[in-house]
């Protein structure tokens, strides 16, 4: 699904071949599990366009990660909702609880009103001065149809379900009786809060494994258990591509001279 959405994005501008777009997104694993929230993704996805098409392509990488975001929140914003009401009216009360309930989704409102109007970040950007001789890339925001927006938006959610039904399938196999909406809402609310401090210094699958541990003790789950499952989840989504993406950045130029 990440190889479709960097092949739609990219095609807005100019064509890349499947191979292409698998070799981006796949050495843009390797690449981000090195960096905070894997924000280095798009260093590896640009190595694969050619020279002159790289900062179009870190703009359209910023589209994508950005679209990956709203999904990520859209979903958090649901988990935070249920995380609310399920502990929420004990401690705030119930008017203070409806009240924070619709600050948070007044925020994915926001949230997804700006996504649709990426366009916006041309007029932005070509004020400065300093960005004078880029200003004719700032174009590709602008060419983005609103049809294109909706269709990474929706892919974008399509994967992180796929994130969920991951972490469903792994406690399928490891527990007897699993309690499916604490498990559900306490994954999407994982994924949510590492998506929300992307600067942190620390490990990705370490942030992981806390943040999830954290969420899971609420419902009193075994942290044993619930640590197996997020690595597992974190070995195939991350570990495994980042492995094989390290034989494909060898294929570069760049590194082949250096090699």
């Amino acid at each position: 699904m990440e190889v479709v959405k960097w092949k739609i994005l990219i095609n807005t501008q100019f064509d890349i071949r499947w191979k292409t777009a698998v070799k981006g997104v796949i050495s843009g694993v390797t690449f981000g599990i090195f960096s905070p929230n894997r924000l280095g993704e798009f260093v590896g996805r640009v190595l694969a366009l050619s020279p002159e098409r790289r900062l179009q392509g870190t703009l359209l990488s910023f589209v994508n990660g950005l679209a990956q975001t709203l999904a990520t929140f859209s979903f958090g914003v649901v988990g935070m909702v249920y995380f609310v009401q399920y502990f929420g009216s004990q401690v705030f009360g119930g008017l203070a609880t409806l009240v924070i309930q619709l600050t948070i989704f007044s925020s994915l409102i926001l949230a997804v009103m700006l996504y649709f109007r990426v366009d916006l970040l041309s007029n932005f950007l070509k004020r400065f001065s300093i960005l004078k001789k880029y200003q004719n890339y700032f174009d590709v925001f602008e060419a983005l149809p609103a049809s294109i927006l909706h269709k990474i938006y929706h892919l974008s959610l399509l994967r992180f379900i796929t994130f969920i039904v991951q972490y469903i399938l792994v406690f399928y196999l490891i527990l007897d009786d699993p309690e499916w909406m604490a498990i559900i809402g306490a994954s999407v609310l994982t994924l949510f809060s590492t998506t929300l401090v992307p600067f942190l210094p620390i490990p990705d699958i370490l942030l992981r494994e806390t943040i999830a541990l954290s969420y899971f003790d609420l419902f009193n789950f075994d942290l044993y258990i619930v640590s197996i499952a997020v690595f597992s989840v974190w070995i195939i989504n991350v570990a495994l591509p980042a492995f094989i993406g390290a034989f494909v950045l060898f294929t570069y130029r760049i590194f082949r001279r250096w090699s």
